[in-house]
């Protein structure tokens, strides 16, 4: 069970956006993006899809967390002001499915014993000679 309580709504005529700072109470693990996301859409009456989270906060051994969103008017200015993805160069999806296919079983290696290499003794690296320092001119 997730209990949200609005603390901040603050409009941004400029953008098209509400910016929200939300205090998020849950029992056990930290709600995900998309459960916030929804909750605050349902508290202010929009759909899930026009909320962007921005982040989820909590402090070491709390239960609450202090969550900040973004509500759009629009599906247009959610898109317009909202950073795409990066895009993949050209191939950059076929490579995990041919790698997945590739995948080969493991060859077994007939075993062998390792052979134990003997004890040299360590040798120190040779001292560079000293550059003599030209004296300065007085």
């Amino acid at each position: 069970m997730m209990e949200l309580k609005i603390l901040e709504k603050k409009d941004n005529v400029l953008l098209e956006r509400t910016e929200v700072t939300a205090s998020v109470s849950a029992i056990g693990a930290t709600p995900s993006n998309k459960d916030v996301a929804k909750a605050i859409a349902d508290s202010l009456k929009t759909t899930e899809d026009l909320v962007v989270m921005r982040k989820i906060a909590t402090g070491f051994g709390s239960s609450s967390s202090k969550a900040s969103a973004y509500v759009y008017k629009s599906k247009e200015q959610r898109d317009l002001f909202t950073p795409k993805p990066p895009k993949l160069p050209k191939g950059a999806e076929a490579k995990p499915e041919e790698a997945k296919a590739e995948v080969k079983p493991a060859e077994t290696k007939p075993e062998t014993k390792p052979v134990k290499a003997e004890a040299k003794p360590a040798e120190k690296p040779a001292e560079k000679p000293k550059e003599a320092k030209p004296e300065a001119k007085k």
